[in-house]
């Protein structure tokens, strides 16, 4: 079936066939990628309205739409520190609320946070 042809809750098979997944419940809600140094700036997004630097990599994403709850949603991330490399540690921080989630970047040695170049985060969960 062509991705043209799906409707709102359409059940599709996945490719090995065995299991099924509800599309729209299985698509990313919210993304970003951010560059969290010099001129912090939003590279791309998706139902994210602004970011906040808050101090040395620490960041919060604001959700353009909100989710259903603080606890209905499940952020993942990546964080680079610059154009030539160094993968860096991210991970949430503070309380999530259901249109804001902090998130804080750190040197994977020192555990120091640090401003990285590169961070990308996908989030996924029910929106309200």
């Amino acid at each position: 079936m062509a991705l043209t042809n799906l409707t709102k809750g359409t059940v599709v098979g996945s490719e090995g066939g065995s299991a099924t997944t509800n599309l729209a419940q299985g698509l990313a809600k919210a993304w970003l990628s951010y560059k969290g140094t010099s001129t912090n700036s939003i590279y791309d997004s998706f139902n994210i309205s602004s970011v906040s630097d808050d101090e040395t990599g620490e960041y919060t994403p604001t959700f353009s739409s909100a989710f259903s709850g603080a606890n209905d949603y499940a952020l993942a991330g990546f964080a680079q520190g610059d154009s030539a490399g160094g993968g860096r540690n991210l991970s949430g921080m503070g309380t999530p609320t259901t249109t804001t989630r902090q998130i804080e970047t750190n040197a994977t040695h020192t555990n120091a946070d640090i401003d990285c170049s590169h961070v990308q985060i996908s989030v996924h969960g029910d929106l309200a």
